[in-house]
């Protein structure tokens, strides 16, 4: 029972990412982004901040929406995140409440994970896909969100833009790591959904000898 609850929150946490990190590509300002938290994240989402007196929703909402911008890569920083100002114990709550931020969110839970590694690939999985392909092809993506691009090109039809990008990352094995199967994996959807067998032969037969040296050389 307890894991099938913690699947639940962990399917709700994401949808409230995808959702937050798509309003934080249209708003791409900050205090613009926690009044949509505080009033439509609120709404949206009776699961999470449904019941609570009105002083804990807003200050779990804002708390919640901090974390996630914090952490989020944006379009105008050149998707480096910009934290929002540190708030002094003094100051008035951000969530409005009217307290000081010591008496009110101060003691809000912090969310585990919500690192930028995280929101990138949330970033990548909500940006218009023309828009995802095009920093893919000019190389303003880190490599290793570049397969959930593809896999969106390939189900949207465009196996071949797909494969265009991503051949260039493979063309030296020599510099590969465990950390691109993911990315190989896209690669290799992306020619099977053209037909590709040949392609596929040759890849796997490649980097699987690729991989061996590299094996070899850290023993």
């Amino acid at each position: 029972m307890d894991q099938e609850r913690d699947g639940v929150g962990l399917s709700m946490l994401l949808q409230i990412l995808k959702e937050a990190v798509g309003q934080i590509l249209h708003l791409q300002n900050g205090n613009a982004f926690l009044s949509w938290m505080r009033v439509e994240a609120t709404r949206h989402y009776p699961e999470v901040f449904g019941g609570l007196p009105e002083r804990v929703r807003r200050a779990l909402a804002t708390e919640l929406g901090r974390q996630i911008w914090n952490a989020t890569p944006l379009p105008r920083r050149d998707f480096r995140p910009m934290p929002l100002p540190r708030t002094k114990a003094s100051d008035p709550c951000p969530c409005r409440s009217g307290r000081v931020y010591e008496r009110c969110c101060a003691s809000a839970p912090a969310v585990p994970g919500l690192t930028p590694e995280l929101m990138w690939a949330v970033v990548v999985g909500e940006l218009p896909l023309d828009r995802a392909a095009a920093l893919a092809e000019q190389g303003a993506i880190p490599r290793p969100y570049l397969g959930i691009i593809a896999r969106r090109l390939v189900e949207a039809g465009q196996p071949f833009r797909a494969r265009r990008f991503l051949e260039r990352l493979f063309e030296d094995p020599e510099v590969l790591s465990r950390s691109d199967m993911d990315t190989m994996d896209a690669l290799l959807g992306a020619y099977e959904k053209l037909n590709l067998n040949a392609e596929i032969r040759s890849f796997v037969q490649r980097f699987a000898r690729g991989f061996l040296r590299a094996e070899e050389d850290t023993e």
